[in-house]
């Protein structure tokens, strides 16, 4: 490949037999093993040495055990599958360290979500994907990978269903030259999910309050069963079945949402908003049901894909209280206050459109100071424009 590269996952569903679940069900349950055993040695080294172990030194001793008949049942299941165990509990290891996560745990093995990493060897053939020592498992393939693939995780949901994800390299399309042709500023919010600058707006779809009598109704059956029953196992699988009905419909709007806006622009500005921070807020559980940080991150790897471009614009920058006119700024804004005029022009505003039009002036703007080399060069640039206070003389800072 000559130009720029990335890595792109396909996700599909798995659709095991009888046999294929049970030695996917072994294959997890043996990553749970070597990653559980190598966290016992590795504070078992550290209690004596006072370091780490050296690189590769569990991975070697893994190895000869499986050889000499001890743990000689690894041999039934891919290869490779220790080897990743214990780089995932070195990974955690190193953010431990770096105070970035508390010190690993042991894995239990009724965890609801669990996984296992394939480096390579897997394959797609039709509707079906190849897992080494497991065979042809039938999928639901809904997207031909390319030819090169790496490193597939096989991955177990909480309400049972089986998914492959398989990573491939790609090359980049290259960033059209010149001017560019059509630009949205995207104002996101909590009523409307998304307001373009053309007044197009999409409302909120609020999956999580739709389905809020679903799984108050299913908690409740899961707190009444018995712990350790055959029925407690069944609420719980309904209860993850309806949080599982949520995230997928979410996860469809968001995806045809902003691949429709994607298709219909080359430029794509949006706002960098400090999601972790309104989380915390009041309207936190709002926030985590509209998903702004997904809907950002989509539209971000899918014009890259596309060979266009997303700005984020500053967090600063006063997108809502600007008037997209004369650019003088209001005085105070509430959240109620869905339209307002200004008092330096007297334009009428919508809260909303007026934000998304001035998202895209200031898009085009980065565009034109920065020459247009490409979306990474004009993303969280910190933004301090001239500005207009309400009743000062337009074209005067504060």
């Amino acid at each position: 490949m000559s130009g720029a590269t990335a890595v792109r996952a396909h996700r599909f569903r798995l659709e095991p037999s009888r046999s294929q679940a049970i030695a996917l069900q072994r294959a997890l349950g043996a990553r749970r093993y070597v990653y559980n055993w190598g966290l016992q040695r590795w504070g078992a080294y550290y209690a004596a040495e006072g370091t780490s172990p050296p690189r590769g030194l569990l991975s070697a001793e893994i190895t000869r055990l499986k050889r000499n008949g001890e743990l000689a049942w690894l041999q039934d299941l891919p290869s490779q599958l220790p080897q990743q165990a214990l780089f995932d509990l070195e990974r955690s290891f190193k953010a431990f360290f770096k105070k970035r996560a508390g010190y690993p745990r042991f894995r239990r093995k009724k965890e609801l979500k669990a996984s296992f990493r394939i480096p390579q060897h897997v394959k797609v053939a039709g509707n079906r994907v190849y897992v080494p020592k497991i065979g042809w498992i039938r999928a639901r393939v809904s997207r031909a990978p390319g030819a090169d693939l790496g490193s597939a995780t096989v991955s177990r949901t909480a309400d049972g269903r089986w998914f492959v994800s398989i990573n491939e390299r790609f090359e980049l399309p290259t960033l059209a030259a010149g001017a560019p042709g059509s630009v949205a500023g995207v104002d996101l919010g909590l009523i409307d999910i998304v307001v373009c600058d053309d007044g197009h707006r999409v409302a909120a779809p609020r999956f999580a309050r739709q389905s809020a009598r679903q799984v108050r109704t299913a908690q409740r059956r899961y707190a009444r069963t018995q712990p350790g029953s055959r029925r407690r196992e069944h609420a719980r699988y309904r209860l993850a079945r309806v949080h599982a009905r949520v995230t997928n419909r979410r996860q469809d709007f968001i995806h045809k949402l902003t691949t429709e806006i994607v298709r219909r622009h080359d430029v794509v500005v949006i706002e960098d908003l400090s999601l972790t921070a309104l989380a915390r807020t009041k309207l936190g559980k709002s926030f985590g049901d509209a998903a702004l940080g997904e809907v950002s991150r989509q539209l971000d790897y899918k014009t890259s894909w596309g060979g266009k471009r997303t700005i984020t614009v500053d967090r600063f920058f006063p997108s809502t209280r600007r008037c997209s006119r004369c650019h003088a700024l209001a005085a105070s804004l509430a959240l109620s206050d869905r339209s307002w005029q200004c008092a330096v022009c007297g334009s009428t505003h919508d809260r909303d459109v007026n934000a998304a039009l001035n998202l895209r002036d200031e898009g085009l703007r980065l565009l034109r100071d920065r020459g247009a080399h490409g979306h990474e060069q004009a993303r969280r640039v910190q933004v301090r424009p001239p500005m207009v206070a309400q009743g000062a003389e337009a074209g005067t800072a504060n």
